[in-house]
């Protein structure tokens, strides 16, 4: 219906909600991952392969 799965959908909530930490610039990236269930590499991995940039490029 929306062009993604579940998990897809899912995912990306969880991308999003890490880039709004990361850009109010409170907490290392490791807590960040954490936080969204994520592992700091895999968070890194899916946050480049949507935004383009790591997560430590977006804390600057």
């Amino acid at each position: 219906m929306f062009g993604q799965s579940f998990g897809e959908y899912i995912s990306a909530l969880r991308l999003d909600r890490a880039y709004q930490m990361l850009e109010a610039g409170n907490l290392q990236v490791a807590e960040v991952a954490y936080n969204v269930g994520y592992t700091p590499a895999h968070l890194s991995v899916a946050f480049r392969k949507r935004f383009g940039i790591s997560p430590r490029e977006m804390r600057r």
